[in-house]
């Protein structure tokens, strides 16, 4: 006998779906996939990048969120990076009490673990690339408290930048810059 095929979800159907259950999952390519936790320290620095750029863009016209916050990639493609920068007027223009996804965001932070290091590298980076909007995607290693940048340079070309143990995080759009000490913070 041979298998059914499954119909792909639009994120429409998937906010349907999984609007009641309890754990998070992720859209990709038309497929829910449940994402797993993360440990005490992948969770503080998440919530210390959101913290930090909170304070740094007020009044900017930029706003960060965490990843509460779905970041809308194609009609069947929905992730919830750890944190991300938006300042466009056709995500900031949205009713904050209804809006339940962005698309336009500047920069993507992803805080990694073991299990998903390499999904975040090898295909999330990729997806976040394709954005036209983001100038940026960081990841942030809580292991080695370091960070790899992905920059997009003013010709449009991606610059891939490896940040050492101590080194900050300076981001040319918009032009802020997020400390190490900042980051890794874990007391």
């Amino acid at each position: 006998m041979l298998a059914r095929a499954r119909r792909k979800l639009t994120v429409e159907e998937f906010y349907d779906l999984y609007d009641t259950i309890e754990e998070k999952y992720e859209l990709v390519d038309g497929e829910a996939w449940l994402m797993s936790g993360g440990t005490p320290a992948h969770a503080l620095i998440a919530v210390n990048i959101t913290t930090a750029l909170r304070t740094k863009l007020r009044g900017t016209g930029c706003r960060p969120y965490n990843s509460d916050l779905g970041l809308r990639l194609g009609p069947q493609d929905l992730r919830y990076p750890d944190a991300a920068i938006y300042c466009d007027p056709r995500d900031l223009g949205q009713d904050p009490n209804v809006a339940r996804d962005y698309a336009n965001p500047v920069a993507v932070f992803e805080v990694l673990s073991p299990s998903t290091a390499t999904e975040d590298r090898r295909v999330k980076v990729l997806q976040y690339k394709a954005i036209a909007s983001a100038r940026a995607i960081v990841l942030v290693d809580p292991l080695t408290q370091t960070f790899e940048m992905h920059r997009r340079d003013p010709d449009g070309e991606w610059q891939h930048l490896v940040g050492e143990r101590g080194d900050d995080i300076v981001l040319d759009t918009p032009q802020l810059m997020l400390t190490a000490a900042e980051i890794f913070d874990l007391d």
